[in-house]
């Protein structure tokens, strides 16, 4: 088990160093804390899930299986970058957008200031639907993924106004004050909705608006984030007491104190249970020698979930039933209604297909060339927004049973914040036919 951990690492290890796009080297180092780490905390520390059976087979298929993943996922993604071409639709709207060299910065900064508004209103209105809270997220309705589109717009302009304050030359301390509000703001509201992934997001994203400071003073950050991180880690357990008591803040906090922990033993604990998805892609491995894999079926919402539901009135829920799969892997307890297991995309396609899974390697592989190609543009306003953005979102995903219907309707919020600033800012005088773009796609 030890072995192919290490072997893991090392494959990790030298396409991080070879492949310069930072959502593929940040996906290996997200799939290595998750899946690989586990071993090395068991080896080195003796502590493990506590569903773990020390000696079981399937953690060694487990961790063959992600390297092999990974091989493939990083070899069909070097083949892709050579042989697809940028779309011309990233050339004209992400290279050519006005925000991108315009120095109107008090214009850019009321227009994200109206669109975070326009975000909060619509994370209200889930509320009002029953889709803003983790455990009653029950809202229906054709226009409900159109209000979740617009209630995303707080954290697009926190990307964005981090953007601006890399590049803008002027209205810093408006920058920074807007910026600091937009994300106390947003993270209020993750808080208030009990969701731990948001939370963690937003707390994601105003480290990368201020990552030139981060890096700058890094000799500073990096030990006030080593005594930061454990506490971070204490939204994990509030927020799960939060949900699972009617929402009531007061009482969350009581059982979190009472719990006798300090904070690094519950760091530990959530980075043994919470963050530890090699337990669910063993188990998975497990269910399918038992029983054969499940076939695939779940994928086809790629194509049912690109239906709206204005047109198609009685489509069915997109969704993976993983509240059943954490009974079929014996992870959760049986009178457990509410817990939902995550597979991750290693672990999902291997449990829908077997080995054969390793085709959803080259599928991924394809997803994550498209957003490379067509938005990773250092010192682009537009490029680098929508690229953070996307990043983040692939990378949160714990399986790709509906990732296209969730790309697309990004692709729509993308256009509509995109072009309300297109919409609202001055034209620019249109350059001479020789004149050059200031900005490239980076390989």
């Amino acid at each position: 088990m030890v072995f192919w951990a290490v072997v893991n690492v090392a494959i990790s290890l030298i396409f991080v160093l070879s492949i310069k796009a930072p959502l593929m080297r940040a996906y290996l180092i997200l799939n290595y804390v998750l899946i690989v780490n586990p071993t090395f905390m068991w080896t080195f520390f003796g502590i493990a899930h506590p569903r773990f059976i020390p000696g079981h087979g399937s953690y060694e298929i487990a961790l063959i299986y992600m390297a092999l993943f990974n091989l493939v996922l990083c070899c069909s993604f070097l083949v892709l970058m050579r042989l697809l071409p940028r779309s011309r639709f990233a050339r004209r709207h992400v290279l050519a957008h006005r925000i991108n060299t315009s120095e109107d910065t008090g214009r850019m900064v009321f227009i994200a200031v109206g669109l975070v508004a326009l975000g909060v209103t619509g994370k209200l209105v889930l509320d009002s639907m029953g889709a803003l809270r983790m455990l009653d997220a029950g809202g229906t309705g054709p226009f409900l993924q159109a209000v979740k589109v617009l209630a995303g717009f707080d954290l697009l302009s926190i990307v964005l106004l981090g953007e601006l304050r890399l590049s803008a030359k002027r209205r810093q301390k408006l920058l920074n004050s807007v910026l600091a509000s937009v994300l106390l703001i947003s993270f209020i509201l993750a808080v208030a909705s009990g969701s731990r992934s948001q939370s963690v997001t937003v707390l994601l994203l105003g480290l990368l608006a201020y990552r030139d400071v981060v890096l700058h003073y890094r000799l500073v950050v990096v030990p006030v984030l080593a005594l930061v991180i454990p506490v971070v880690f204490m939204l994990f357990p509030l927020l799960g007491h939060y949900r699972n008591h009617n929402y009531d803040l007061t009482e969350a906090l009581y059982l979190l104190e009472k719990t006798n922990q300090d904070r690094y033993e519950i760091m530990l604990d959530v980075v043994a249970t919470r963050l530890n998805y090699q337990e669910t892609v063993a188990r998975a491995v497990d269910v399918v020698q038992h029983q054969g894999p499940m076939g695939g079926a779940v994928y086809w919402n790629n194509i049912v979930g690109v239906i709206p539901r204005l047109i198609w009135e009685g489509k069915p829920s997109i969704d993976n039933d993983s509240r059943q799969i954490g009974h079929m892997l014996g992870i959760v307890t049986v009178d457990d209604t509410s817990t939902s297991i995550g597979l991750q995309v290693v672990g999902e396609s291997f449990f829908e297909y077997g080995w054969l899974g390793l085709w959803v390697a080259v599928f991924q592989a394809l997803i994550f060339t498209m957003i490379h190609k067509n938005l990773y543009c250092p010192g682009n306003r537009v490029g680098m927004t929508a690229y953070i953005f996307v990043s983040l979102y692939i990378l949160q995903r714990d399986g790709y049973f509906a990732v296209v219907p969730g790309l697309i309707w990004l692709l729509i919020g993308f256009i509509l914040f995109f072009g309300t600033f297109a919409v609202l800012m001055p034209r620019r005088r249109k350059p001479p036919s020789n004149e050059t773009l200031p900005y490239r796609f980076s390989h």
